[in-house]
């Protein structure tokens, strides 16, 4: 079962969870940086620094969908640091 009922939202959810861990995707520079430029990736780096609020995530879209995307990336990469 996934996090979201709505199909669009679950697949923005896993869509940018996948680009995350592919450091040669549109989710990151060249030189390995973050790269924000669009709303999605900028919701999604927004809730990977552990922001509580973002102007580029609004609640009910799928701008919401990358900003938690980018919490449970944060989760995740806390959680393999020990």
């Amino acid at each position: 079962m996934g996090r979201y009922k709505n199909a669009s939202m679950e697949a923005m959810y896993r869509g940018c969870l996948a680009l995350a861990c592919d450091v040669k995707s549109e989710f990151y520079n060249r030189d390995g940086s973050p790269r924000r430029g669009a709303g999605h990736r900028c919701a999604f780096w927004d809730g990977y620094a552990g922001l509580k609020r973002s102007a580029n995530a609004v609640p009910g879209t799928l701008s919401w969908a990358a900003f938690n995307a980018g919490r449970e990336m944060r989760r995740r990469s806390r959680s393999i640091k020990g």
